[in-house]
């Protein structure tokens, strides 16, 4: 599985993940891409809100990382 952001390939999948279950900051990714295909739209944008909402409490935390990281 391919999961695509403008036209670069950005993850590339062997073997098939549940959404929920990857890391937040790949879930945020994720959603950037396009939608290639979709049972339940209704489904799929109650996901996408969860997870921006959780993303909002997690982003302090994880810019606070990136930051860390880069002064090493």
């Amino acid at each position: 599985m391919f999961i695509y952001h403008g036209q670069k390939t950005i993850y590339k999948f062997r073997k098939l993940q549940i959404f929920q279950q990857l890391p937040m900051y790949i879930r945020t990714r994720v959603l950037k891409g396009k939608v290639i295909f979709c049972r339940d739209e209704k489904v799929l944008y109650e996901v996408a809100i969860q997870t921006i909402k959780e993303f909002e409490d997690y982003e302090k935390i994880y810019d606070e990382y990136l930051q860390d990281v880069a002064r090493g």
